[in-house]
């Protein structure tokens, strides 16, 4: 496995944390009857957004290598 596939694969599993964070966050939300999200959730969101754009300027970086 190369640096890019390395990477590309690291991007998927933060876009799936992601999309997990918001599945639960809502189901939570939802059950609870509030109008809006638990800070928790909301701080684990900005985390794995930042964790996002490095690994999509790894992927970046990757593909500018040819690797």
């Amino acid at each position: 496995m190369n640096h890019l596939e390395k990477a590309k694969e690291a991007l998927e599993t933060v876009k799936t944390a992601i999309d997990a964070v918001h599945h639960a966050a809502n189901h939570e939300r939802k059950v609870l009857g509030e109008k809006t999200m638990n800070g928790h959730y909301v701080k684990a969101l900005q985390e794995l957004e930042k964790v996002k754009e490095h690994a999509e300027s790894l992927v970046h970086r990757a593909e500018a290598q040819g690797n």
